[in-house]
């Protein structure tokens, strides 16, 4: 990987360090600072004929950064073919680096450390942890790690060996394999990028080679794994027979009827999950039959430190935001009457029962579950003979907006009523029906 005429340099390069393990230098006064300053002086003048010969500029490139605590420090840059690069935070760390590309000399023996991705994994993860990121942004790493990289035969090799060609490899059977869409690719990449920032940072390796996997030659599904899950629409002329089941579902004993109310309001209203949950009495006005979507419930992840690099997630449910999805999520929509009526009996429901709270729809002692509300979604779409697979929260969402479609035939309203930022998304329930806005 170097001129032929520099074969002479690599040979006294190796002699002096040849010379200084078996201490031969020794004999004649030489310390062992004063070889490693000869060989310094000789790698700088190898890469200085070798990196530099065909370059206008004589010095390498250089970056200002801050470490995690603030301190400023200098990261030198050396741009290699097929898109490498080969960093260091010292001039002499990078001639180094560039010496041991070129005569493809192995990377320094680090006793006994284990350099497998596996076991990096932790170290990474804690590494994150002392960003400014957030518990969920950690626990969504640790769900991508469980899902796409664990158990793998890659991540069971040493980062140090793994090549471009073998994440492009593991990359391209993946996406096949899960049908992954581009932008579920892009979050699952990600991960594995920044791990290998973490080894960058710990010198562990010098190059990272999963940035420079190329997005474009992914087998990309059109759509994607996740745009294949459906939320099925309820149809209008089953709007009495789902207030019928309801309503018989809450006359049994023992029965939280605030699911049910849920139920009956959201087929109406079309709400997101989080924004049903968020719903105050203040946000309702009775006299100009509308409710203010202005919040959403939303659960956050703490970080629990475990013993050693393992951690732990500390899960908190419902805690109330009053930023949104997007800007156009926040709006006021027109209740019709009989939602109105359902609104006065819910809150004739809670002063029963005495449940003081500022929320439309609490569940005492406990969080609003989604996971009990699709459940009950289902059975009713067992009730009413439909296969319950694709029956869900989110398809109390896709029935009211189909309502209110076929309601006005505009898809304007629609979007507005949704709360949706692009035409494009509110689409997706006028057309196939197939959503996950």
């Amino acid at each position: 990987m170097y001129r032929s005429d520099l074969q002479p340099l690599v040979e006294e390069i190796n002699k002096l360090r040849a010379g200084q393990e078996t201490g031969t230098y020794d004999i004649l006064g030489l310390s062992s600072a004063a070889i490693d300053d000869m060989i310094n002086k000789k790698i700088k003048r190898f890469v200085n004929m070798q990196y530099f010969a065909d370059r206008e500029i004589k010095h390498f490139n250089f970056q200002h950064r801050k470490q995690k605590n603030g301190t400023p420090y200098t990261l030198y840059v050396a741009y290699l073919p097929d898109r490498l690069q080969l960093t260091s935070t010292t001039e002499e760390g990078l001639y180094e680096k560039l010496y041991n590309y070129y005569t493809g000399a192995p990377l320094s023996a680090r006793g006994q450390k284990q350099y497998t991705i596996e076991a990096l994994y932790p170290k990474y993860l804690k590494w994150k942890s002392e960003e400014n990121v957030t518990g969920k942004t950690i626990q969504i790493r640790e769900q991508n790690w469980r899902t796409y990289y664990k158990d793998t035969d890659i991540v069971k090799e040493d980062i140090r060996k793994l090549k471009l060609k073998d994440w492009t490899a593991f990359y391209k059977k993946l996406v096949k394999e899960r049908h992954m869409s581009q932008k579920c690719f892009i979050n699952v990449k990600s991960l594995m990028r920044q791990l290998y920032e973490y080894a960058i940072e710990e010198e562990i390796v010098e190059v990272n080679v999963v940035a420079n996997v190329i997005n474009r030659r992914m087998p990309f599904t059109e759509t994607g794994i996740r745009n294949a899950i459906k939320a099925e629409p309820f149809q209008p002329s089953e709007m009495d027979a789902i207030e019928k089941w309801c309503r018989s579902e809450m006359e049994k004993p023992r029965v939280k009827k605030q699911y049910y109310y849920i139920i009956l309001f959201n087929v109406r209203m079309g709400l997101r999950f989080g924004e049903l949950a968020a719903i105050r009495w203040s946000d309702i006005n009775f006299d100009e039959r509308s409710v203010y979507v202005c919040g959403q419930m939303l659960d956050t992840v703490e970080v629990v430190e475990l013993e050693g690099d393992r951690m732990d997630f500390k899960v908190h449910h419902n805690q109330r935001y009053s930023h949104m999805k997007s800007g156009e999520s926040t709006r006021r929509l027109r209740m019709p009457e009989e939602t109105c009526e359902l609104l006065r009996e819910v809150r004739q429901h809670q002063e029963e029962l005495g449940i003081q709270s500022e929320y439309v729809f609490p569940v005492e002692a406990e969080y609003l579950r989604k996971k009990t509300l699709n459940d009950k979604i289902k059975a009713l779409a067992e009730h009413l003979g439909k296969d319950p697979t694709n029956y869900h929260a989110h398809s109390l969402r896709a029935t009211a907006a189909c309502n209110k479609y076929h309601e006005t035939n505009d898809l304007l309203l629609v979007k507005a009523f949704l709360g949706h930022r692009q035409v494009a998304m509110t689409e997706q329930y006028t057309g196939n029906l197939n959503v996950i806005g």
